[in-house]
């Protein structure tokens, strides 16, 4: 950490040195003025131990000379060896300052050994006269996002691809080629697959653990590395600090972590899912592919991505360490026991129609079926102008999905929102309602997505929309919101998007701003959401994703609380709402929503905060 990191730390309990260190790194580093700073060290010297003495209630030596004062100090037990020489050490550097010929031969990074040694003559000072045990505050704690999700479930609907199936399954057999990359377009059935291949594996003698990553933009390595190190933690491993430790060599980290891995008798497999989305961090990603393509055996690693990954191209894979899977479209001939499963009832030829219509494209293929019945005629959609699928997926989601009731559509953009990162529960979308009459339809809006095969659920029953589905409904919503924001709001985003490329979790995050949240239906949903959030948060044990997967559920831009405990996406919400109502003056809804908030954190997170932490968060808050 340089000094300039370490100053800025300092606690506000050391006053006026934070202010004057601050000044004089500044002289040092913009003016380059290293003999100014040398100059000033005995006078500091000078005023700490003079505070010294006020606070041990001792008189002082006659005079300002430093040395004089150290001898003093020393003598009446006031100042341990190490500090006096410490002090002495100072003193020279400021004499050397002073002289005409010495200082010649001094340096800028003499200035900043004495700085260094200024900083840990204060500190122990500080501990001496106010009791403090640094006079640095504390660094905040790595904060990481949850990258393992709960395993989907294959859907309902699934047709058995037994030539891919029987691939994978063989691959996972074997202990050579330890990646396996499976491409194709969106809606194409890369996820279904990968899901209905797990689950065979859970339900063979295969003695296999597997965890599952949804592609993210927002995500990193060392998220994924933090999550392995938990991992490793539970099975003893005394390296799990060394794969956690972002300090450390990305090399280094992953040799531990496969180490851990290779090591009998588990046999793990990790899968990637939506590899194409992982943009934040690509290079370390493409690093960690060509790692466990190196050095794993038992290990297996599969990737599921839209397009031809970076991962397999740059850098090369090792000949032989690699698989990949062009996925085809489903077959022609699976086509009809298809649309039998999504409930559409057609005789074969009928399915062959489809079948081309939909570029053999499953999700298309659902699309389809809604709106065919709906519609009534599966004819009148046969001859709808569509483009190819996969050319242009949105222009079919534009036209078919109108065919959707209102109630339907609404469901959809609440979901996106929600589930703008991981699942979601059924009651969580409900909770967004903000009347009886509305919970009730939306709750139909659900029931006529299930039916319509619409909806994806993992192993918890959690709620997620396919990414196409997602990213289409997800901007419905937030245009939406756009148009019923005030001008200034649009401006806003019209000078963000001019300097730089905007993404859907800048927009939220504005949206869910103290600024504007009493505008917009997105606003809405979430602060109603965020109270079943917070009524539910006592429950952790019998609501997991109210303590995992929601934490990330909404992008949050700064907010006005210091605390770790406030990255939980609930305890964030009701801070926005107190911050927002504080600024109306609702004091009396500040206090009440602020005594549950408190009460809130004091019974679940027990474990990480103490009652002087408590009191602090109520002075804030209330």
């Amino acid at each position: 950490m340089t000094l300039e990191e370490r100053v800025n730390r300092l606690r506000p309990e050391v006053g006026k040195w934070r202010s004057e260190l601050q000044t004089t790194i500044r002289t040092l580093k913009d003016a380059g003025d290293y003999i100014a700073v040398l100059l000033k060290m005995s006078r500091w010297c000078l005023e700490l131990l003079e505070q010294l003495y006020q606070a041990k209630r001792e008189q002082p030596p006659q005079g300002k000379r430093l040395n004089d004062w150290i001898r003093d100090a020393q003598q009446k037990d006031l100042l341990p060896e190490e500090i006096a020489s410490l002090m002495h050490d100072l003193r020279i550097y400021h004499n050397k300052a002073d002289h005409a010929v010495e200082k010649i031969a001094l340096k800028p990074r003499d200035a900043e050994l004495a700085l260094d040694i200024f900083l840990r003559v204060l500190e122990w000072f500080f501990w001496q006269t106010q009791g403090l045990e640094t006079i640095y505050i504390p660094p905040k704690p790595a904060r990481f996002r949850k990258t393992f999700t709960t395993l989907p479930q294959p859907p309902k609907e699934f047709v058995d691809r037994k030539e891919e199936l029987a691939q994978i399954l063989g691959w996972l057999d074997s202990e050579v080629c330890p990646v396996f990359v499976i491409g194709a377009m969106g809606g194409q059935g890369k996820t279904a697959l990968a899901a209905k291949a797990v689950s065979l594996i859970r339900m063979s003698e295969r003695a296999m653990q597997v965890r599952w990553v949804e592609g993210d933009e927002s995500l990193s390595v060392d998220d994924l590395l933090n999550d392995f190190a938990e991992e490793m933690q539970k099975h003893n491993s005394e390296d799990a600090r060394h794969v956690r430790d972002t300090e450390k060599s990305l090399k280094s980290r992953l040799d531990a972590l496969i180490q851990f891995l290779e090591h009998p008798p588990d046999r793990w497999l990790l899968v990637l899912d939506d590899f194409h989305k992982f943009d934040k961090d690509r290079e370390r990603w493409n690093e960690l592919v060509k790692f466990f393509a190196q050095r794993c055996n038992r290990t297996k690693l599969l990737v599921l991505t839209r397009r031809e990954p970076e991962a397999a191209e740059y850098p090369k894979l090792p000949i032989g360490s690699c698989k990949e899977l062009r996925l085809p479209e489903l077959p022609e001939e699976e086509a009809w026991d298809f649309l039998r499963r999504i409930g559409l009832e057609v005789d074969e030829e009928e399915a062959s129609q489809i079948w081309r219509k939909c570029s053999g494209s499953p999700l298309a293929m659902k699309l389809f079926a809604q709106a065919a019945r709906r519609r009534g005629s599966i004819q009148q959609v046969l001859e709808l102008p569509l483009p190819e699928w996969t050319e242009n997926a949105r222009a079919w989601l534009e036209e078919l999905q109108e065919d959707l009731s209102p109630a339907a559509k609404e469901a959809m953009k609440r979901l996106s929102v929600l589930s703008n990162v991981n699942p979601v529960e059924w009651e969580l979308v409900l909770a967004t309602g903000e009347t009886p009459e509305i919970r009730e339809s939306i709750e139909q809006g659900l029931g006529e997505l299930d039916r319509a095969y619409l909806l994806q659920r993992n192993e918890d029953g959690l709620l997620k929309l396919h990414d196409i589905l997602h990213e289409y409904w997800l901007m419905e919503a937030i245009t939406e919101t756009i148009k019923e924001l005030d001008e200034e709001f649009r401006n806003h985003f019209r000078q963000i998007m001019k300097e730089r490329e905007i993404t859907y979790d800048d927009i939220i995050a504005k949206m869910l701003s103290v600024e504007y949240i009493d505008k917009g239906k997105i606003n809405i949903w979430c602060n109603l959401a965020s109270q079943y959030i917070i009524d539910k948060l006592s429950h952790k044990s019998e609501y997991p994703i109210l303590s995992d997967s929601l934490e990330e559920s909404f992008f949050i831009g700064e907010i006005p609380y210091d605390f770790p405990i406030f990255n939980d996406c609930a305890l964030i919400r009701l801070c926005l709402l107190l911050e927002n109502k504080r600024r109306k003056g609702e004091i009396n809804e500040v206090e009440y929503i602020g005594k549950k908030l408190l009460k809130m954190i004091e019974k679940v997170y027990s474990e990480y905060i103490d009652d002087a932490l408590i009191y602090d968060l109520y002075v804030q808050i209330v």
